[in-house]
């Protein structure tokens, strides 16, 4: 008797299947319902994507791009992410959605909403006027002063509430603490920005290996024993070489080609962390040495959460309820409004500066 021939399904068996890219192509599918709607001056309204009138680009990176565009009369910064198949390209695009359209702080670039399509999602957002990174790279090449002590107070201040407003209200950990997620505008706010790699947090802990940028992670997260949990404290950590980064105008650690020999050197507990104490060139207060060293520290079981941070006389110092901060005012001569500050910087460097590199610093998107 002939055999009957049947032919291999290609379909994949229930067992087979990727039940985790399931949920979130359903995540997204959801999520297209609510797309094209953007709360704009507290009036939420349907905007078609033709309405989108993009005026020029902002910056790129592997995830996507952001451009400047004109949104129903507003300015708005869209950034524009790219789906395809790979299902951690859509966790980042959906995580980004999802914690920008969650927070409400005035330390966190705001959302006004989103657009997704088969291939690509698009995030309107308030329009800031540059990154610390492009900033460090304007004063580099302009040979201007690294940023002065006091904007580096009004960074820890706005960085550390954004961080601890996530912790607390959304139980979220950024993971991706550095230069280019720290955004100035002209009137001298500051607010953290890119949440594609944000974690949700149980109890306390993130459970994740490879998310964030590997020169700013902290020693626990570069080592076998401790890369797959840890806590805020390694957020701490990354803020920490970000502000010793700015304000000296070097990555603390040796880089060559070799990655791996800077992750071995910031992992190896016995070699000591960075220090201002040590700094020559420009004069720091006590306490923001003191300030920064808490953040170093190696051993992540010495180094503070947000809350301790938060009573440190530095920190308090740039407590807006505790003094006339971001009031005009002149020291020595010198102008200490951040906003003053920042648009002194971009009065005298050249936008082309933005992207050169600097020598031994991270390029990172």
């Amino acid at each position: 008797m002939e055999r009957k021939f049947t032919p291999l399904s290609m379909k994949p068996s229930p067992s087979r299947r990727d039940t985790e890219k399931d949920a979130l192509e359903f995540e997204f599918l959801e999520g297209c319902k609510k797309s094209g709607v953007l709360d704009i001056d507290g009036l939420k309204q349907a905007v078609d994507p033709n309405e989108i009138h993009i005026i020029g680009l902002l910056g790129s990176g592997s995830c996507g791009v952001v451009e400047s565009a004109m949104v129903k009369s507003k300015l708005m910064a869209v950034k524009t992410m790219y789906k395809n198949d790979n299902k951690e390209n859509l966790k980042r695009i959906l995580r980004d959605v999802r914690i920008m359209s969650l927070c409400n702080s005035p330390f966190i670039v705001t959302s006004y909403g989103y657009f997704m399509f088969d291939s690509s999602v698009k995030i309107c957002m308030q329009i800031m006027s540059a990154c610390c990174e492009k900033l460090l790279r304007r004063i580099y090449h302009s040979k201007l002063e690294f940023f002065p002590e006091y904007v580096a107070g009004h960074i820890v201040y706005s960085a550390i509430s954004a961080l601890d407003y996530l912790k607390e209200r959304h139980s979220i950990i950024h993971r991706d603490i550095k230069p280019s997620n720290i955004l100035f505008d002209d009137s001298g706010n500051i607010k953290l920005c890119d949440f594609g790699i944000s974690g949700f947090m149980t109890n306390s802990m993130a459970h994740s290996k490879s998310e964030g940028c590997p020169p700013y992670m902290a020693p626990e997260r570069l080592t076998i024993e401790t890369n797959s949990k840890y806590d805020v404290r390694s957020d701490v950590w990354s803020l920490g070489i970000t502000i010793y980064q700015l304000v000296t105008g070097i990555y603390p650690f040796p880089l060559n080609d070799m990655e791996f020999t800077t992750l071995t050197i910031i992992a190896n507990l016995n070699l000591p962390s960075p220090s201002l104490k040590g700094e020559t060139t420009r004069s720091f207060s006590p306490l923001f040495i003191e300030f920064l060293d808490f953040c170093l520290r190696k051993d992540v079981r010495e180094r503070p959460e947000y809350k301790q941070l938060m009573k440190h006389d530095f920190f308090l110092d740039y407590d807006p309820s505790r003094g006339d901060f971001y009031k005009l005012k002149t020291i020595n001569g010198n102008p200490s409004h951040v906003a003053e500050w920042f648009n002194s910087v971009i009065a005298r460097s050249s936008c082309e500066d933005e992207l050169k590199p600097i020598p031994n610093t991270p390029c990172v998107n």
